[in-house]
């Protein structure tokens, strides 16, 4: 069941406050992608936000707006006037992590739910006709899904990390560098009052 346009809630929330907050968008960028969006409006949004700020792009609401203007995305939603209203009821950087996680959440247990339907489904074979399923291999499936989308959220969270560390290092670098500079440009001085 996808979010009409009546309905924002909190993930509406989170798709607008990344439009609106960068910082945000960088608390939530290793925990969720655009599948774990029940209305694929919303993740079609988050995903160009996430396009957008990647390539180094503004990802405000003007930008989405002529984006998905061109493309026609927003049409069955009310179009340029659905964004502004996601931008309203945006999350602030620090409920970032508690929204995505609610949508992440929420994903996992549509993914479950559609899991445990496939088990009973190959259990009895109701949806197929066919003779009952081999449980363990339907079981494997699921539980690989799972851990590959893990996998790929705690890579993701790494690189951040890393990428992050290595911001860090240049800064420290550059006070290193300077903090060099001021103590050669004081010894010379010293040394020009001795000489």
């Amino acid at each position: 069941m996808g979010i009409t346009s009546g309905h924002l809630g909190g993930r509406a929330g989170v798709a607008g406050c990344a439009a609106g907050q960068y910082r945000a968008y960088d608390r939530v960028r290793t925990l969720l992608t655009p599948e774990h969006f029940a209305d694929p409006v919303h993740a079609c949004i988050y995903e160009a936000i996430g396009r957008r700020i990647d390539a180094g792009q503004i990802a405000d609401a003007t930008a989405l707006r002529t984006e998905f203007e061109e493309a026609g995305t927003l049409d069955a939603v009310g179009g340029s006037a659905y964004l502004a209203q996601l931008l309203t009821s945006m999350v602030g950087v620090i409920n970032a992590d508690a929204y995505g996680g609610a949508i992440r959440g929420a994903w996992l247990g549509r993914l479950l739910i559609g899991a445990g339907t496939t088990l009973l489904e190959g259990a009895t074979g109701s949806s197929t006709g066919q003779p009952e399923a081999d449980i363990s291999d339907i079981e494997n499936d699921i539980l690989l899904d799972l851990a590959t989308d893990e996998a790929r959220r705690v890579v993701g969270a790494a690189n951040q990390v890393d990428e992050t560390a290595d911001r860090e290092a240049r800064v420290l670098l550059d006070r290193i560098h300077s903090g060099l500079d001021d103590a050669h440009a004081r010894a010379d001085r010293l040394l020009a009052r001795l000489g």
